[in-house]
């Protein structure tokens, strides 16, 4: 699975912006919150030129900029304009979910092949989104939570954040070393297969351990093997992909079907 954050880091601001003359966009402004002592969310790039900053008072900002046009953050537009967008984003893939309040997750690997390629699709992603009026971060990564941490890091580039295959080993080592729920799992599982009269402790558990490691990367192995020999008969063969992905589409809606059913 590859999964696509589409962030919009200015939504307070773009959902003003976009429905602004260029004449006025030229000119500062910035979101505010409400409230006895309001202060800035977002300001646009005139407004950062005179110096205001996220998180300023509006009064140190007038100071700054007295010409800054203000707005009260609206959290209901924003709410409005990202279920837009993620309604926006079903034409490239059904998977789509809500990420409030900045961020829409799509599962797009079943997508490449239909628009192209991943270069392709994410292209059309943040080039449909800016011509909707919004500034976009994207990133990618096998599952939504972390394409969303990644979506959310800071850093001034806009380009897409991509987790290389060889990336794949180290982050499943660090997820397994840190994931309770396998620790757990194992602490439970090996006692079953020892017997207390003849265990040796460490040098038990580490021939177990390394047991398991062996057979669960032989059993991977398998599945890799399998998977890449049915994925190039299926390049192969454009009739049988179609079908295939006919034959997935009708699975997937019986599902739907019968869970609603249900």
């Amino acid at each position: 699975m590859l999964w696509a954050c589409l962030r919009l880091p200015s939504l307070p601001l773009d959902v003003f912006a976009r429905a602004t003359a260029p004449a006025e966009a030229a000119k500062p402004f910035a979101v505010a919150t409400g409230g006895r002592a309001p202060r800035i969310v977002h300001a646009n790039a005139s407004a950062r030129a005179a110096g205001i900053r996220a998180g300023q008072l509006v009064s140190a900002a007038l100071a700054l900029a007295p010409d800054l046009v203000l707005r009260e953050r609206t959290p209901d537009a924003e709410s409005a304009a990202l279920a837009a967008v993620a309604a926006w984003m079903t034409q490239f893939t059904p998977a789509v979910v809500l990420a409030p309040p900045d961020a829409v997750l799509a599962e797009i690997g079943g997508s490449l092949r239909l628009f192209s390629g991943l270069a392709k699709l994410t292209l059309q992603l943040s080039r449909g989104a800016h011509d909707l009026g919004y500034a976009t971060r994207l990133a990618l990564a096998p599952t939504p939570t972390a394409a969303l941490l990644f979506a959310r890091a800071d850093g001034s580039s806009g380009s897409p954040i991509r987790i290389e295959p060889r990336h794949y080993a180290r982050q499943a080592l660090f997820i397994t070393l840190l994931n309770p729920k396998a620790i757990v799992f194992y602490m439970a599982f090996f006692p079953l297969f020892i017997d207390p009269a003849t265990h040796r402790g460490l040098p038990t558990f580490a021939a177990m351990a390394a047991t398991i490691a062996v057979i669960t990367a032989a059993y991977c192995l398998t599945l890799c093997a399998f998977a890449h020999a049915v994925a190039e008969k299926v390049r192969a063969h454009r009739r049988l992909a179609r079908w295939l992905e006919r034959a997935a589409g009708v699975f997937l809606i019986g599902f739907g079907i019968r869970l609603v059913r249900d």
